[in-house]
């Protein structure tokens, strides 16, 4: 094992370290995006126009690419597989199912509106069934869906070549980015029966987009792409803001949490793009010491319980609840800063909570 570079593979598990350090940072932006008011909205509080709207609502997009970032590692690591249909069905399915109703649980006790000696279990199978006990579950049921899906992704994986690939990312831009722009603005619609989101859903693009650069760009692609596509990057969340203000003021006349989204995930196909080869790259040319790759892929591996526990942690613990809201007064600190640090002290006291919850033999195998 010591004969493994540092930056290619780590520990015992095999896994490549950039793909850990996706994860931590797909998870910070999973926590920024629980932030309400005093982070992820915070640009609705503020004049519309205004410098600080501006400053605030650029993070609020750039987050978004949280959810495609996991999906593209869930394709990246499990796509290139070739394993049995009953592995997926007797393991994988299993287990997030299991792992959906046990800290369905722990958010359904620690509701004080539903106390123990309500609690009906039929009801609440039905709950975690129909909806979810908590908003940010909702994600576990799409890797679900994906997972259900994996054999036939895995089967049309294996006949595309490159040029599929492009192909594919180019009519997401179009159909999935620039379309809705040009629509919003000209009120030009395409006939209803033309539609190819089949092939556009998250459970089935982005997996395979993280294949794509995990497995078949070169380090050389990746390197003469990543500057173009950070201007790229850039210009499209600029234009995403823009799209924002113009929807609130002109359609809207209001910013809520809600309907502010609008523009948020437009583009952001060319983030999680960026993003990811960005790290490639970054940590195929570097060489990291131990001590950063333990704790990467430490706080990596601890990131699947750090999603399921971090709202609890943020809104149903009421002392760090009250930390949080208090943080800058306490400290004499702008709002946004003390939100931003609030997300990595939720990140490493997760981690810590989910150490300790590896040690339980059941639940290791779960988290």
């Amino acid at each position: 094992m010591n004969s493994l570079p540092h930056n290619t593979l780590t520990s015992k598990s095999n896994k490549h370290l950039y793909i850990e350090a996706i994860r931590i940072l797909a998870c910070l932006f999973v926590i920024f995006n629980h932030t309400g008011d005093l982070g992820f909205s915070m640009f609705t509080t503020r004049t519309p126009g205004s410098r600080s709207f501006w400053f605030y609502l650029f993070p609020s997009i750039f987050c978004k690419a949280a959810v495609p970032l996991y999906f593209a590692i869930t394709g990246a690591l499990l796509l290139g597989k070739d394993e049995p249909l009953s592995i997926i069905w007797k393991r994988r399915i299993p287990r997030t199912l299991i792992v959906l109703f046990l800290f369905s649980l722990l958010y359904y006790f620690s509701n004080a509106e539903a106390p123990v000696h309500h609690f009906n279990i039929l009801s609440f199978l039905r709950t975690i069934a129909t909806g979810s006990i908590t908003s940010s579950y909702w994600y576990l049921y799409s890797h679900l869906g994906l997972l259900v899906c994996l054999p036939f992704l895995r089967a049309l994986i294996k006949n595309l070549d490159d040029r599929h690939f492009y192909y594919w990312i180019i009519l997401h831009f179009i159909f999935n980015s620039i379309l809705p722009v040009f629509t919003y603005f000209s009120g030009f619609k395409l006939n209803s029966n033309f539609s190819i989101q089949w092939l556009m859903q998250n459970i089935a693009f982005y997996p395979c987009l993280g294949y794509f650069i995990h497995n078949r760009l070169s380090r050389l692609i990746c390197k003469k792409a990543l500057p173009p596509l950070w201007i790229l990057n850039i210009g499209t969340i600029a234009l995403s803001c823009f799209c924002t203000y113009h929807y609130g003021i002109n359609q809207v006349g209001s910013f809520s949490q809600q309907s502010s989204q609008a523009f948020h995930s437009t583009f952001v196909m060319v983030n999680c793009a960026t993003l990811f080869i960005t790290f490639k790259i970054f940590f195929e040319c570097i060489s990291t010491p131990r001590w950063l790759n333990f704790i990467i892929t430490t706080v990596g591996g601890c990131t699947f319980g750090t999603y399921l526990i971090h709202e609890w942690l943020l809104y149903r613990c009421v002392p760090f609840r009250n930390f949080w809201w208090n943080l800058p007064w306490n400290f004499n600190i702008p709002v946004f800063i003390a939100t931003i640090t609030t997300c990595f002290i939720v990140l490493l006291i997760c981690t810590a909570i989910t150490l300790i919850l590896k040690q339980i033999p059941f639940l290791k195998k779960l988290i």
